[in-house]
């Protein structure tokens, strides 16, 4: 019998893609061995992308974070081998488990230091030796390099199948350097033939989310969501990340950022879908801290939660909240709740508020429940999640200043609503507002006169704008507008009708100060102030939070073409694998993508250099593509290239380049002036998946390399005159050149290419 089914039918492409993505998925449930290859030749003493450090201490940072994203109750393994002009004689770090990992890691990457040539194949075999001897049934490499192999072995002697080769090792692989100083198309042929991907960079900041999307590449664990942002100086937390969760058996969240900071004073704030501070001492909660990274780990249910919003934000450490609000004045009362359970989650780090005090004047909502009042319901909710401890609830004025002296509370919870006047506790907590060390505070005053020393140490100044109904946050602590009202209850009399509901204020501009919610009149709803200190500045922070999920719609990256050349369409395509689509599919899926291309020829700048000479960095040789790269670009940095994103419709019907309708390959056919310019394309795409009522998103990226395409009519053919080429023949020169006339490449000598021919 013959078979009739060619590889490019579409049933065949969706049986076969479907086998391959069922045997990789399959592995990645199984106990896992990584080994690191480590690049520590010459060229890591480069500067990294931003000139705040050379590479080799940024590429240890992100090794750090790779081996604290292991799940301490897993069976899983870490190693790390180092190479330069040779592989390091034993790895730096063996196979470790992972609860072990971390410490491990650390003291392993105090040994190495830059120096040497550069041998990738040397570090791979190394690694294969490694994961050959392990007895964990998944195997998988994760490398690391910023440049171009120069030493044996090579790359190509490890692709195989025999034992000394890398067989079905499953690979990430990472360019840390810029489009010049690496060799994208043979990193990507390497990273896809292994079933990876690859992903380049001269970001300090992108190769930690890099080691973070290769961690999710090699494990049962996929990309929600990753932003890159900035946290200004004058903002205490970010705007929010929000991961919905969807029959997800765990969900991480990592914060990342640019500079090395001490320990807490960059944090993740995460809250649960009912809006509850996650407890980060829980039994079910991993919180693991860098120099560079917070990550958190929960594993779902979180009691009774697991599928909705879950919210993460980057804070900074704060001392105090104060706001415009009553905490009865929430026309829907549990967005109220929802925000001052943000501000627990801002506030107290784990175990910093043990001890709460919560004094509220207006006792009617006291004695009837209080189930509209969002300070009571706030803290009931924190306090039964374990994020707070023992709340002690006064509504007496003299006992709260009683209370107050005692000093035995971490966090002060007041509200003034109805009174008017001096009252007996305002000199002890303007005591506390003013200090930088001692309890934290949430603080709700609308009284009109005898609060100004209060408002003082709060940062704040009383303006005559009150009774507001609506206030607009933006995303520190709320997003989007929130209506107020006066506060009152059926059945009880009628409303609340002492004392405004919502009362702006003006910053004083006070050092640490944030405004976080806005009036109508543009006054301040909330403001709070973060702990400052001359050791930690405040200054802007580039930061990414991504979100890492277990459960369903996995979406990775396929290679449609390789290699790409320069003026033809690139086709960027993504895929859900069928063992994470439930039966009978899904309701809806929408997708895009974003193609960030250089808008300059990159092999064109380097060729305007001049540059046709080797060079020398720590024993490590540059090639001249290398040497011209670093002389157009001495600080290496990750921005020197113009570039531009466009956003492009991925879609599965077979349609706009899509090869077959309901393959679950969303697809789309560039036009071919998008890849005008040689150099690295970052395609990243956006996927949102519903099911039934409930949307969540997905996430995937990879690097694809396009090169020059040399323009034949402008490229050069001369016949040349040589001695002892032999009777008949001719020496003929091609020299490839741009449309524009220009080299496509720096090269070593005039020639690129000599050719002797019969005459």
């Amino acid at each position: 019998m013959c078979v009739t089914t060619a590889p490019r039918d579409p049933m065949f492409f969706r049986f076969h893609n479907f086998v391959n993505d069922l045997q990789d998925e399959l592995l990645t449930f199984q106990d896992t061995d990584v080994m690191i290859v480590f690049d520590k030749s010459g060229s890591m003493t480069l500067p990294n992308g931003t000139g705040s450090d050379n590479r080799l201490n940024s590429a240890k940072n992100a090794a750090r974070l790779f081996a604290d994203l292991l799940r301490d109750s897993s069976n899983n393994r870490v190693g790390l081998i180092s190479f330069s002009t040779a592989a390091a004689p034993s790895p730096e770090l063996p196979l470790t488990i992972a609860s072990s990992a971390p410490a491990a890691m650390n003291t392993a990457l105090t040994s190495v230091n830059a120096g040497g040539a550069t041998s990738i194949g040397g570090g791979l075999r190394a690694a294969v030796t490694a994961l050959n001897a392990s007895s964990n049934p998944n195997k998988a490499i994760l490398l690391l390099t910023d440049g171009v192999e120069n030493t044996a072995p090579m790359i190509a002697e490890v692709q195989g199948r025999a034992p000394n080769q890398l067989r079905d090792t499953h690979l990430c692989a990472v360019g840390f350097g810029t489009p010049g100083s690496l060799d994208g198309p043979k990193l990507r042929d390497l990273a896809e033939r292994q079933g990876g991907a690859y992903r380049a960079d001269a970001d300090p900041l992108t190769l930690n989310k890099y080691f973070v999307e290769c961690f999710a590449d090699i494990f049962d664990t996929f990309v929600g969501k990753d932003p890159i942002g900035v946290l200004r100086a004058g903002a205490h937390a970010s705007a929010p990340t929000v991961h919905v969760a969807s029959s997800d058996t765990e969900v991480v969240f990592v914060l990342s950022w640019e500079q090395n900071l001490p320990k807490g004073a960059l944090r993740l704030a995460v809250t649960t879908p009912t809006g509850v501070p996650l407890n980060l001492n829980d039994a079910n909660v991993e919180s693991r801290f860098g120099a560079t990274y917070h990550i958190v780990r929960v594993k779902l249910p979180y009691g009774t939660q697991r599928d909705g919003r879950w919210t993460a934000r980057a804070v900074r450490p704060l001392r105090s909240f104060l706001n415009g609000f009553a905490p009865g004045a929430f026309k829907t009362p549990a967005i109220g709740t929802a925000i001052v359970g943000q501000q627990l989650a801002q506030l107290c780090e784990p175990g910093a508020c043990n001890r709460v005090l919560y004094y509220e004047d207006f006792t009617f909502n006291l004695m009837h429940g209080a189930n509209d009042v969002a300070y009571y319901q706030a803290l009931l909710a924190a306090k039964l999640g374990r994020h707070l401890g023992t709340v002690e609830r006064v509504s007496d004025p003299k006992r709260f200043a009683a209370a107050l002296a005692e000093g035995r509370y971490d966090l002060i919870v007041s509200s003034t609503t109805t009174a008017e006047g001096r009252q007996p506790y305002d000199d002890v907590l303007s005591k506390l507002a003013c200090a930088e060390r001692g309890p934290k505070l949430i603080v709700t005053d609308l009284r009109k006169e005898g609060n100004e020393s209060l408002l003082r140490c709060l940062g704040a100044q009383a303006t005559s704008e009150r009774d507001f109904d609506v206030m607009k946050g933006d995303g520190q602590v709320l997003t989007g507008s929130v209506g107020l009202s006066m506060p009152g209850h059926a059945g009880m009399g009628g409303a609340h009708t002492h004392g405004a509901f919502s009362a702006a204020y003006k910053s004083t501009g006070a050092a640490g100060s944030s405004v976080a919610a806005l009036s109508p009149g543009g006054g301040a709803a909330i403001l709070a102030r973060t702990v400052t200190s001359p050791n930690v500045p405040i200054t802007d922070q580039r930061f990414f939070i991504e979100s890492l999920a277990s459960g369903s719609a996995r979406v990775r990256p396929h290679t449609y073409i390789s290699p790409n050349y320069t003026g033809e369409r690139l086709h960027p395509t993504f895929h859900i694998p069928e063992i994470y689509i439930p039966v009978g599919g899904f309701d809806k899926v929408t997708a895009r993508v974003e193609v960030t291309r250089p808008l300059q020829s990159q092999s064109e700048v380097l060729a305007r250099t001049g540059s046709q000479e080797v060079g020398k960095r720590e024993g490590d040789t540059l090639n001249v593509r290398q040497t011209a790269d670093l002389r157009a670009n001495p600080k290496q940095s990750s921005g020197f290239l113009k570039t531009e994103t466009l956003t492009f419709p991925l879609n599965d019907d077979g349609k706009d380049g899509d090869t077959s309708a309901g393959d679950r390959y969303w697809e789309v056919a560039l036009p071919p002036e998008v890849s005008r310019f040689d150099g690295e394309y970052t395609l990243h795409a956006y996927f949102t998946i519903c099911q039934g009522t409930l949307c969540f998103e997905r996430e995937a990226q990879h690097t694809v390399v396009v090169d020059a395409k040399p323009d034949p009519r402008a490229s050069k053919v001369e016949r040349v005159q040589t001695p002892n080429t032999g009777p008949g023949l001719a020496t003929v020169r091609y020299t490839p050149l741009n449309a524009e006339g220009l080299p496509w490449a720096p090269t070593a000598s005039p020639c690129c290419a000599l050719k002797a021919v019969r005459a």
